[in-house]
């Protein structure tokens, strides 16, 4: 399970709560939810978050920002 302390390690700073919900955005649009310990990407257009994958490994949620964003994770 990947903890608030976890992501705040790799870079994360902005926390939102939303409905029991922890958010995440601080790199362009990527979006992490602590509760369901799901990666998102937030459309810019539509202003949805897209869900991406359901990782809960630190070491495989910064391989999948990369992937996905291109953003190394510290």
């Amino acid at each position: 399970m990947i903890t608030k302390e976890q992501l705040a390690e790799c870079g994360f700073r902005t926390w939102h709560d939303e409905s029991e919900r922890i958010w995440s955005w601080d790199f362009d649009r990527v979006m992490y939810n602590v509760k369901e310990q799901t990666l998102y990407d937030f459309d810019e257009v539509d202003g949805n978050h897209r869900k991406l994958a359901k990782v809960d490994e630190i070491l495989r949620l910064k391989d999948l920002v990369w992937f996905y964003f291109k953003v190394d994770l510290q």
